[in-house]
This record gives C-alpha cells, structure tokens and sequence, in this order.
C-alpha cells in the first residue's frame, strides 16, 4: 500500500475483511475510481471459481451449502460490471 501511496494513488485498504467490510471497501472504491483515468486493485486472500464464476472469500464466510456461495463471498464479474468499460 505504501508503494502504490508513494506513486500518486490513493488507497482504499482494508485487512481481513468480513463480507460486509469486503462489500463496503468494494463500494467505495467504485464510487471514487469511476472517473479515474487509471484505477489498481490488488487483493490478497483466498479465492474459488465454480461454473466458471469467480469469487473472493471473505475471513467470516462458512460455505457449508452451494446456496451461500452467492450470499457470502463477493462476486468479481458482478464487481466488474459496476466499473466503467473505458
């Protein structure tokens, strides 16, 4: 963080992030990159992919039934979409 901090960008950090934290640093990144000319994301921290989706996995998911899969992790294509495509 402090090399990208010393390059210019400014930094949206969060450490071991709960679903709710992970949700909330994911909207406000979007809300303050949407009109940068150039936005980073970095992330550090477990991961899946099923059925060709990918998921980042917040440290308080308990993924004991494929229903939570949607409920409890943060899905990157639906974070993506919120992103301008240019």
């Amino acid at each position: 963080a402090s090399t990208l901090r010393n390059a210019g960008f400014q930094v949206i950090e969060g450490v071991d992030q709960d679903n709710a934290g992970m949700h909330s640093l994911i909207s406000k990144f979007t809300e303050e990159s949407y009109n940068a000319g150039l936005a980073v994301i970095y992330y550090a921290g477990h991961g899946m992919q099923v059925d060709g989706r990918n998921y980042l996995i917040p440290v308080d998911a308990e993924l004991t039934s494929p229903a939570y899969l949607k409920t409890r992790t943060v899905q990157i294509d639906e974070f993506m979409a919120a992103l301008p495509a240019d």
